[in-house]
């Protein structure tokens, strides 16, 4: 039963609707006003979307009535609808300060880095005369290790020939000691160890008549030796054993030789040392200049950069301010101004208390388009709204707006 008479009065809402749509619109700055109201009620996000349909399907049937022909009741809907919108004003100045005040601190920040650069730009000048000092420092230092390495790389490849000379000198005294013993054996030598006496020989300088002799009375084995074979052995072990003279010779001088070579390896080392030590202390001194150069540097490009960044942070503040001041200029100039037009509005060719003489019938007609509207559900709403707005209404949404 209830469903039939909603269905009833929403096909009567309709028929009304259809029925004035039909008819020859009349512009007028009351229903302009009342749009603007009605958009912006629906707009507000201070209140849910049930209220914001009821406030603003109530707009016309209370703003849009006189202040002499209003009830009690309608006064008390324009009084919520004032508080909703008050509310959005209160709202859009507090962005309008928020924004100024974004303002003022991006224009005081600026101007304290701005200060900053000036000083850090005298800074990383001082920082800089000290870091070539440093610098020349550190050259000089440098080319005393340059000289410090070229006289030690000089005294250890003196060694360093003389130890090797030695060493050569040693292995081949070893070797001819080896060999002498193998002429003096009673074996036969092997292709191996022939080729072996020929390549000492060579080496040592022999006669070339005993390089051709080698082959033949070393093959033999001393008992199958001729005399001239016999000769040629016994002349062998006879050079073999002068150079064997000669070398141990030569190891013996080398031992002073090599305590020379290692004593000038050893300054020239300790020069190097102190070269070293020299070029370290000035390489770290450069380091330190170097660091605090580049960290001063480094603050005060930061230091630029933020500078430079205020301007577009400026700007978008500034944008932002301009923004909230247009919003809360616009919403102030339309809608509160359509607002107190509609609150203050007074009955036209009418005496105080009497209504005005263009259709009488209007109000009545859109307080019932109003009622209905507000019963109908809202769209993505929790609940529909009531059937019917009760004689307390106005009370409880008060109370839900404070």
């Amino acid at each position: 039963m209830v469903s039939a008479m909603k269905r009833k009065a929403s096909t009567a809402v309709t028929g009304v609707q259809k029925k004035r749509a039909s008819e020859p619109a009349t512009h007028s700055p009351e229903k302009d006003n009342c749009k603007i109201l009605e958009a912006a009620l629906k707009a507000c996000k201070k209140i849910p979307g049930s209220v914001q349909h009821m406030l603003a399907g109530a707009v016309a049937v209370s703003l849009g009535i006189t202040t002499e022909e209003r009830h009690a009741y309608q006064n008390e809907f324009v009084a919520m609808i004032g508080d909703v919108l008050e509310g959005v004003a209160a709202d859009k100045q507090q962005l309008v300060e928020l924004a100024q005040k974004g303002v003022e601190e991006v224009i005081s920040k600026r101007e304290m880095l701005e200060g900053e650069v000036a000083r850090q730009e005298a800074h990383v000048l001082q920082l800089q005369a000290d870091l070539g000092g440093r610098k020349e420092a550190f050259g000089e230092a440098s080319a005393v290790l340059t000289s410090a390495i070229a006289a030690l790389k000089e005294a250890e490849s003196k060694q360093l020939e003389g130890d090797q000379g030695l060493a050569e000198v040693a292995k081949l005294s070893e070797k001819l000691r080896q060999l002498k013993e193998t002429v003096e054996t009673d074996l036969a030598q092997d292709k191996s160890t022939i080729k072996e006496f020929q390549l000492v020989g060579e080496q040592l300088k022999f006669e070339p008549a005993m390089l051709e002799a080698l082959p033949y009375f070393l093959a033999k084995a001393p008992a199958d030796r001729g005399s001239f074979d016999v000769l040629a052995a016994q002349q062998l072990v006879a050079d073999l054993s002068k150079h064997i003279a000669a070398h141990e010779n030569e190891l013996a001088e080398g031992d002073s030789a090599r305590a020379s070579w290692a004593s000038a390896v050893q300054a020239a080392q300790a020069s190097l040392d102190g070269a070293k030590a020299a070029k370290e202390g000035a390489k770290d001194a450069r380091g330190e200049a170097a660091k605090a150069w580049a960290f001063g540097k480094a603050a005060l490009a930061a230091n630029k950069a933020e500078v430079k960044s205020c301007s577009p942070e400026l700007k978008e503040a500034q944008h932002g301010l301009s923004v909230a001041q247009d919003d809360l200029a616009q919403f102030t100039e339309n809608t509160l101004t359509a607002f107190r037009e509609l609150k203050e509005a007074k009955p036209t060719g009418a005496a105080p208390g009497q209504a005005a003489a263009e259709e009488p019938s209007a109000p009545e007609l859109d307080c019932h388009v109003a009622m209905e509207v507000a019963k109908e559900p809202v769209a993505n709403a929790e609940e529909p709204l009531c059937p019917s707005i009760p004689s307390e209404a106005p009370e409880e949404l008060a109370a839900t707006l404070a």
